[in-house]
């Protein structure tokens, strides 16, 4: 029995030793943290082409009311629609327009052909938002000066690109909105109704 706590006994202190030492690494070494993106939700992702959250290019143009309500402002005419709606949970100049089209006597529907959103809620998968840089939308697009448009005095550049999605950057290159939009609508060779001032590249 002597001969077995002989044996124990450096076994049990050497366990101590190490839970010591383990315990001081621990409280010497900090934590690193990594820190995730969260996932865009269907409220808020940015699918080149296609959609912007819940509002689908080539969709009913009366979901966007049913989902946000009455429009702040519109302008209709002709068989067209831009209807503009301002947020109510971020900075109050965010906004999320839509421009729709109605093909009349063919189709009595009228359809989203293009949707600009300017909150960072919104979000590509790639984490593109605006507030980001066009070194950042670099990375992931391809991009081309399209237009360029006035707001309040300050100058803007829309960049485009043939994925379905333009870019609007300011004068310091920081992004500030996102126009979504089908794939063969450039604003260097059609409408920008957004932004009726413009001027093509």
């Amino acid at each position: 029995m002597k001969n077995l706590f002989q044996l124990l006994l450096p076994a049990t202190l050497f366990a101590g030793c190490q839970q010591r030492e383990n315990s001081a690494r621990e409280m010497s070494e900090p934590d690193t943290l990594v820190v995730s993106r969260p996932q865009a939700t269907a409220e808020s992702l940015i699918v080149p082409g296609q959609s912007a959250g819940q509002l689908h290019i080539n969709g009913d143009a009366a979901k966007a009311t049913r989902l946000l309500g009455k429009p702040d402002s519109t302008d209709a005419g002709m068989g067209k629609l831009l209807a503009v709606w301002f947020s109510q949970h971020h900075r109050g100049d965010d906004l999320t327009a839509v421009y729709a089209e109605r093909n009349m006597g063919v189709d009595e529907t009228a359809r989203i052909r293009m949707i600009r959103v300017t909150s960072p809620a919104y979000a590509t998968a790639e984490g593109i938002h605006t507030g980001k840089s066009i070194a950042d939308v670099r990375q992931h697009y391809q991009l081309t000066a399209e237009a360029t448009f006035t707001h309040f005095d300050y100058r803007y550049t829309v960049f485009g690109t043939n994925e379905g999605i333009a870019f609007e950057i300011n004068s310091d290159s920081l992004l500030t909105g996102i126009i979504v939009r089908d794939t063969g609508r450039l604003a260097k060779k059609g409408y920008l109704p957004f932004h009726p001032n413009h001027t093509k590249l």
